[in-house]
């Protein structure tokens, strides 16, 4: 297994998950640590990036964490983690923030959900709160907000660097927990967890239609035309986006869809340019 595919907490003392809490000098990347969902576990920065030490923890675990075991260095992200549910999880930032020396967000953003027959109505700015204040830094997945953008840090991953043979005129690939009622195509869930084979089959296609995050992204990083059949308002949020649907009216949308020759290039520096500003923070320490 390549070191950008290796899994947090296994490995090197190097490479770790805390257990025993985060108050030495180490940085902690908290996200969402979901060894069923590929798009939360490859959305981790730290593992792209030249870190001393990569340290994980679950973002499920904030709630719990009292003063003396919260990390003093965090990297929040990257995903969805704009969630209503995740109160809790800001609440305890918010409560412990004096005893947290650097507070980074990398590219998380807006994730409420709605019913896809009704639209998304809201503006996606105002689903910011205002408690981002209290970060160092922050960098939002998505683009047209009054903070900067930084797309998902998966972008990083070598699997991207392949253009592949076309076989399909069009996959499925679908969030594991909510089927797209579409027939007659190549199908794969978001549970699938080597990211290679994931690339391999999106990159099989000429369209990708989905109702995965990581679907639309990864999709439009191989150069792919993309219908998305939304849920959540991080469908909204792309700087490169895909053409919206519905399960009825998809086969007009392939119609209307585009491809993003520079997408990959233009996250890649996205990425490597926030990366530079987090190491100023931490004095090029890290």
């Amino acid at each position: 297994m390549a070191p950008d595919d290796k899994p947090a907490g296994e490995g090197t003392a190097a490479d770790r998950s805390m257990e025993r809490g985060g108050r030495d000098d180490s940085i902690v990347n908290i996200f969402v640590m979901n060894k069923s969902n590929v798009g939360d576990w490859y959305c981790a920065p730290m593992r792209y990036f030249p870190f001393k030490k990569r340290v994980f923890a679950h973002f499920g675990a904030l709630p719990g964490m009292s003063e003396d075991r919260i990390p003093r260095n965090i990297i929040l992200g990257g995903g969805g983690l704009l969630n209503p549910v995740a109160k809790p999880h800001f609440e305890t930032l918010t409560r412990h923030r004096s005893a947290i020396d650097k507070l980074i967000a990398w590219g998380i953003g807006s994730n409420v959900h709605y019913r896809t027959e009704d639209g998304f109505t809201d503006d996606i700015s105002a689903l910011y709160p205002p408690f981002i204040e209290m970060f160092d830094l922050f960098g939002a997945r998505d683009f047209g907000t009054e903070h900067r953008w930084v797309p998902c840090a998966s972008c990083m991953h070598p699997a991207f660097n392949t253009r592949f043979e076309i076989k399909n005129p069009i996959v499925l690939y679908e969030h594991e927990k909510v089927r797209i009622e579409i027939d007659g195509f190549p199908r794969m869930k978001n549970s699938e967890m080597d990211l290679r084979k994931v690339s391999r089959f999106l990159g099989s296609s000429e369209t990708v239609i989905t109702n995965s995050y990581h679907g639309v992204y990864w999709a439009t990083l191989l150069g792919k035309r993309v219908v998305a059949i939304p849920f959540s308002s991080r469908f909204h949020g792309f700087k490169h986006q895909p053409r919206i649907c519905t399960h009825d009216n998809w086969k007009k949308g392939i119609e209307k869809t585009e491809t993003f020759p520079d997408a990959l290039d233009e996250c890649r520096r996205a990425n490597v340019a926030f990366f530079c500003d987090v190491a100023k923070e931490f004095d090029f320490n890290i």
